[in-house]
Order: structure tokens, then sequence, then C-alpha cells
């Protein structure tokens, strides 16, 4: 089983933690990327799915941390 303290949020709406606090345990910290910085990688995907993947890569590598 992987652990974790805390897990970034790869989007700057803040409402959106909110929502995913609802299926995280309490234990897990949750930071959204607006706290880090207003930086934004290209959504060059054709999906919705593909920018969430390209969003959760960029912060994973900007910060080390594990990204949702």
């Amino acid at each position: 089983m992987i652990s974790f303290s805390i897990l970034l949020l790869a989007s700057h709406n803040r409402g959106k933690i909110k929502e995913l606090r609802m299926l995280i345990p309490s234990s897990v910290q949750i930071q959204c990327a607006a706290d880090f910085s207003d930086e934004e990688p290209a959504e060059i995907g054709c999906t919705f799915r593909e920018n969430a993947a390209i969003k959760a890569r960029f912060w994973q590598q900007k910060t080390g941390l594990p990204c949702l």
C-alpha cells in the first residue's frame, strides 16, 4: 500500500479541494496548484483525461508531490 501525507490537486480551482476532501482520508493534507504558482501547463490533449494527466505530470515534476 502506498502512503502519503500530502496530495497535490493539479488545479487552480480551490473549490475542487472541497469535493476531493469527501473522497480522501482526513489524515491526508490536500493542496492545490495555486499554493505553488500561477503557472499552468499547455493543455494540448484531445480529452479531459489527457489534459488532467498533463497537469498531474507537470505538477508532480515541479513539486515532487503525488498529484491528482
